[in-house]
């Protein structure tokens, strides 16, 4: 019996080093047939705009398995938040709360705003069968500061979470 049990702490604990590697997973989702308009508005106005991009990453399951649904592998998300800057006549976006891109003119924003562009996830090399991506956006174009935000629940219009996409994908060494 003492031998089994050091047999089996020997296999637990070899396991534990011989994980999968990541892969890195590139992808790009640019945002079609929507009106900017609202969006530049509100920047005009003196507001800040969000543009939220959820991405989800699953393995489609097959046989019996099935009737749980799909395994979701990983979950990522971009954020953008746009602001005019009046003094300088420019709009700046802060991409995931780091770092600052600058625009000068309202198209080169949009097109900016209105894609996720080369994005990469890594996600672990076992799951590699049957991967696909959806990405949905949620689209503030007025961004309230938290106080205000319970407005969202009496006035939808405050946020708009478009539906789910499949979004192509290459897998990157």
């Amino acid at each position: 019996m003492r031998r089994f049990t050091i047999f089996y702490c020997l296999i637990l604990f070899c396991s534990a080093y011989l994980t999968a590697e990541d892969i890195h997973i590139a992808f790009t989702y640019e945002l079609t047939d929507y009106d900017p308009a609202p969006i530049i508005d509100s920047l005009v106005d003196g507001h800040r705009a969000e543009i939220r991009y959820e991405i989800r990453i699953y393995q489609a399951i097959t046989g019996l398995k099935r009737i749980f649904g799909d395994r979701r592998i990983a979950e990522h998300e971009v954020v953008y938040v746009a602001r005019w800057n009046a003094l300088n006549q420019e709009f700046a976006v802060r991409v995931n709360g780091e770092t600052e891109v600058v625009f000068e003119d309202t198209d080169s924003l949009i097109e900016f705003l209105l894609a996720v562009r080369e994005q990469r996830v890594s996600v672990s090399s076992e799951f590699i069968e049957d991967l696909y991506i959806l990405c949905r956006p949620w689209i503030q174009p007025i961004k309230l500061v938290p106080p205000l935000t319970l407005m969202i629940l009496i006035r939808p219009e405050f946020r708009q979470i478009l539906p789910w996409q499949e979004v192509p994908f290459r897998i990157v060494e």
